[in-house]
């Protein structure tokens, strides 16, 4: 009896067979299978097969809730042969694997190292599901999962499931994207400058916090209801996916940002020095971007990374610079009325405008490491995460702080005292007179 090497599968993969072998008793399989693998998958909203299974099944049109249910009556018949193999699971149980579940996991390896990835994930054991040798096949395939359609969206999720890229445009389309604030100046600014016929590339300069990304998230949402400029994406890259496979990420995000824009937060890292060969590909395949018009490239950046940036004849010859300063008070208060709806169901708590108002007053004075609006949004959720905190601990040693699952101006102080180290008695006398409960 031999066990599968660990080194073949993800984490994620690792992660849903492991799910699997915990289905088995309800099953009753001695074996684990791959049609119990693929009940797992449709099952398994995260996993890469599943987000490929749902981007085919937009694309071909058939009905979910019949899949699941043929992919259940084929795992419950479908008992296998014994491969003399085992699994050893996350809990170091030893699962044994049948004969078509080992055939299944090398063709998906083999189907990885084509692709130069090193392990099988979820993607690539659908990808070896669609395969005619494998029984599993011949209902994939009649709804049109062949292991054509399914390759081709393999370079469009990461390999712990999520999408390699997001486009903001898409997400605004269907209903999908947050609602964020827009700083009409700045959005009308941003909007001249990708009007240029030439030299459309644009670095948003400004601290760390200042809403840059926002800015470009809100120019997403405008996009969808512009007549004049035609841009047909906000292309964002998955940080994940970037450091997994740098390649991969670049080239799946340079697809969908033509005709479009493709936003580089941190543009600065795509000049510096590259660790590795991957590196020094990703560096020059963005390089080439700026060179070119196809994709409109967004990058943000600080004001001292910018002045490092600006003495390269490429950036200061291809691009145009657009500040961004941090909020101001009311617009800081504004943002954070965006965020209101989001804290009160993450915390579970009630969140009072009051509260958020103060939060912005108070970072705005004591907090120096980052802008507005970013500064009060840490703010906020400090202290909401307070105000559950004492909610679900009955106190928590926090008696400034009341168990009333409301967030207060005072609950506020106690968490700005907590980030800036000030105690509360020390904060400002008039701001403590006027918050305090």
């Amino acid at each position: 009896m031999s066990n599968l090497n660990p080194n073949i599968p993800t984490a994620e993969l690792a992660r849903l067979l492991t799910t699997a072998a915990g289905q088995m008793s309800k099953y009753q399989l001695r074996l684990l299978t791959p049609q119990l693998l693929l009940r797992i998958f449709l099952d398994s909203q995260d996993a890469a097969a599943h987000q490929i299974m749902r981007q085919l099944q937009q694309q071909r049109g058939f009905n979910w809730q019949e899949l699941v249910s043929r992919v259940d009556m084929m795992a419950r018949s479908s008992k296998g042969h014994d491969a003399q193999f085992n699994f050893t699971d996350d809990f170091g149980k030893d699962v044994p694997l049948a004969e078509e579940m080992l055939v299944v996991i090398d063709e998906g390896l083999t189907i990885a190292q084509a692709r130069d990835e090193l392990k099988a994930g979820s993607g690539h054991i659908l990808a070896a599901m669609t395969l005619q040798t494998v029984t599993t096949s011949g209902m994939l395939q009649r709804l049109g999962i062949t292991t054509a359609a399914v390759t081709a969206l393999l370079g469009d999720v990461a390999q712990d499931g999520t999408p390699i890229i997001r486009d903001m445009v898409t997400e605004a389309k269907e209903g999908r994207a947050t609602a964020v604030y827009q700083r009409a100046d700045l959005l009308q600014q941003l909007l001249s400058l990708l009007s240029l016929s030439q030299k459309r590339h644009v670095i948003l300069v400004g601290p760390e916090g200042a809403g840059k990304r926002t800015l470009a998230y809100s120019l997403g949402q405008m996009l969808v209801a512009s007549n004049g400029l035609k841009l047909r994406s906000l292309v964002q890259m998955n940080e994940t996916a970037l450091l997994e496979d740098p390649i991969k990420a670049i080239r799946a995000a340079m697809r969908r940002a033509s005709g479009g824009v493709l936003l580089l937060p941190q543009i600065e890292r795509f000049f510096d020095r590259p660790l590795t060969n991957k590196h020094e590909q990703l560096n020059r395949e963005v390089q080439k971007l700026i060179l070119g018009n196809e994709q409109v490239i967004i990058g943000t950046t600080t004001p001292g990374n910018y002045e490092r940036l600006s003495a390269v004849s490429l950036v200061r010859q291809h691009t145009n610079r657009l500040d961004v300063p941090p909020a101001t008070k009311d617009e800081a208060v504004a943002m954070l009325g965006f965020h209101k709806a989001q804290l009160a169901a993450e915390y579970e708590i009630e969140v009072t405008d009051e509260a958020l108002a103060t939060a912005v007053t108070l970072a705005s004075q004591y907090i120096k490491t980052i802008a507005l609006p970013a500064s009060a949004v840490q703010l906020a959720n400090r202290a909401c995460a307070l105000v559950h905190m004492v909610m679900q601990e009955h106190g928590a040693n926090l008696p400034q702080v009341e168990a009333d699952g409301i967030l207060s101006p005072g609950d506020v102080m106690v968490a700005a005292s907590q980030m800036t180290k000030i105690p509360i008695t020390k904060l400002n006398e008039d701001e403590q007179s006027k918050y305090a409960n």
